[in-house]
């Protein structure tokens, strides 16, 4: 009799254990498994990066983000291409001022690739005023930004050679899904603005590089 009663608590003590362990378990893939709602597969974007004229950023090299509120950690990304850090000189349409405030207009299907922060360089404006180089204060298209000036020249101005200079590298980035036997690790879109940091250092490039 009392063997039997042993085997009784015997099998509710290892029934008990079981089922906590399942419950763990089951909590655990879901905790892995299931992104918050609003993460979604990222889709390939351009990012800006600056630097030393010459150097190279490699292909698959990798760049990280860090997500707030979000408890998987940072998230992985990879260039698609070998990229130079160059001189790019693009033509403008138009300038026109409101305040201390430039907007710089390209022509159609000429995109200029800037982001905020970036130093560029107004040159051949028909008002010398214009003619300065001041970080990118924003990206209004693909086709326009803005810089500070601290004069009030005429505008727009009147100039039909105008060129806006400016060092970087332009380059495809992609995410890197991970997954195993129990989940697939999405990644979120990228947002314009958004800065990824370098895994690894390069000499003469920058730690960081924004999305367009």
């Amino acid at each position: 009799m009392r063997k039997l009663q042993l085997q009784i608590i015997l099998f509710i003590f290892m029934f008990i254990i079981n089922a906590n362990v399942f419950a763990i378990e089951k909590s655990m893939k879901t905790l892995i498994k299931e992104p918050k709602p609003t993460i979604t597969e990222s889709t390939i974007r351009l990012m800006t990066t600056t630097g030393v004229n010459g150097k190279i950023i490699p292909k698959a090299y990798l760049l990280i983000n860090s997500y707030p509120n979000h408890d998987n950690g940072d998230y992985m990304y990879e260039t698609l291409e070998n990229k130079t850090i160059s001189e790019h000189i693009v033509n403008v349409a138009s300038l026109t001022r409101s305040g201390s405030i430039v907007t710089v207009t390209m022509p159609a299907n000429t995109p200029h690739h800037y982001v905020a922060g970036l130093s560029q360089t107004i040159s051949n404006a028909t008002n010398p005023e214009y003619n300065v180089t001041a970080p990118v204060i924003s990206v209004i298209s693909k086709l326009s930004y803005t810089y500070k000036i601290n004069t009030t020249p005429p505008t727009p101005d009147g100039g039909t050679n105008i060129k806006s200079t400016a060092t970087f590298a332009s380059m495809k980035v992609r995410p890197i899904t991970s997954s195993n036997s129990f989940y697939t690790r999405k990644v979120p879109n990228l947002v314009t603005g958004q800065i990824l940091q370098y895994w690894e250092a390069i000499s003469g490039v920058s730690a960081t590089a924004t999305v367009q």
